[in-house]
């Protein structure tokens, strides 16, 4: 069990965060971390994309939202983070098979909204880019390790409220 947790975690977070250098300004360089977080992560939302005025309220809600899920990560609250499935998803899977898909071994510590792409055929779906940092204890010896990835989510309004699809 141990073995697949530590395989779960080099896949997931690795040891490397995004870096960019002067030579490849905007270009995703690994670069091993190994230390403290970053003292501050914003979190703020760069549009990629101009956001027609009719879709900003779904925007602004879609992006609290987006922050509220990650929020109770970050609090370790994953009785919450529950509620942000979608309710098909809460309909087939408890509670506790929910908490089945995460281990306590990482901690989560910020998250920001890097972009969010409403479809263009269904209004009610969206990808969202999250970039999150999270540390997990070194495998190889003492220390912690400190990671900011990048992840894409889908989330689909259902009644007038946003849920993340889980894929």
């Amino acid at each position: 069990m141990r073995k697949i947790w530590f395989s779960f975690f080099c896949l997931v977070f690795g040891s490397h965060v995004w870096a960019n250098t002067s030579a490849n300004a905007g270009s995703p360089i690994l670069k091993p971390s190994i230390g403290p977080v970053p003292a501050k992560v914003q979190k703020d939302t760069v549009k990629t994309e101009e956001i027609p005025p009719e879709r900003e309220a779904d925007y602004q809600a879609l992006k609290k939202r987006v922050l509220a899920r990650w929020d109770q990560f970050i609090a370790r609250r994953l009785d919450l983070v529950y509620l942000f499935e979608t309710p098909a998803y809460r309909s087939t899977h408890s509670l506790a098979m929910f908490y089945n898909n995460y281990g306590s071994l990482v901690t989560w510590k910020s998250a920001r909204v890097k972009y969010i792409h409403f479809d263009t055929k269904d209004p009610d779906l969206a990808e969202v880019g999250v970039i999150f940092v999270g540390s997990y204890a070194n495998p190889f010896g003492e220390g912690v390790i400190n990671s900011e990835r990048f992840t894409k989510e889908t989330w689909r309004k259902i009644d007038g409220e946003w849920y993340y699809v889980r894929k």
